[in-house]
């Protein structure tokens, strides 16, 4: 995927010129922005038969390391784990039948919808981020 983002070289350095707790801070705060962006999306995109897909859809906080932030947005739970169990099915596919017939189950293709909501909403999401980090940043530097 390619992504036009205007004033992403401000933004960061803008951050740069901040302390490293405040940093981080606001850079996780505008990740979270732009991920409830693709929240919505993926929600809108979700099938629904009885609702609980889509209310598993969640913005969590991903593995931090010394040098990354990371936000995800995904079910609830794991794949295949918890009440909406059966997102990982339609996320990756699956076939019908005992595992006995082989290669002749039916194949039931994937209903990538966490996919189709980001090719939407990608560049939305991202410009976002960099528009709330933006905003952290001057309130940040206003106050001193």
């Amino acid at each position: 995927m390619t992504a036009e983002l205007h004033g992403m070289q401000e933004a960061i350095e803008a951050l740069k010129s901040l302390n490293n707790k405040l940093e981080r801070k606001i850079i996780r705060q505008g990740l979270r922005a732009g991920a409830k962006v693709l929240k919505s999306a993926a929600q809108s995109e979700a099938p629904e038969r009885t609702g609980l897909l889509k209310s598993s859809i969640k913005v969590r906080a991903g593995k931090r390391t010394k040098n990354s932030i990371s936000v995800n947005v995904a079910t609830s739970a794991n794949d295949f784990q918890g009440k909406a169990f059966y997102a990982g099915f339609l996320l990756y596919g699956w076939r019908i039948g005992k595992r006995s017939l082989g290669d002749a189950r039916k194949l039931q293709p994937a209903n990538n919808f966490f996919k189709r909501a980001f090719d939407a909403t990608g560049e939305q999401a991202a410009q976002t981020a960099i528009d709330t980090w933006k905003e952290l940043v001057q309130e940040e530097t206003g106050k001193k």
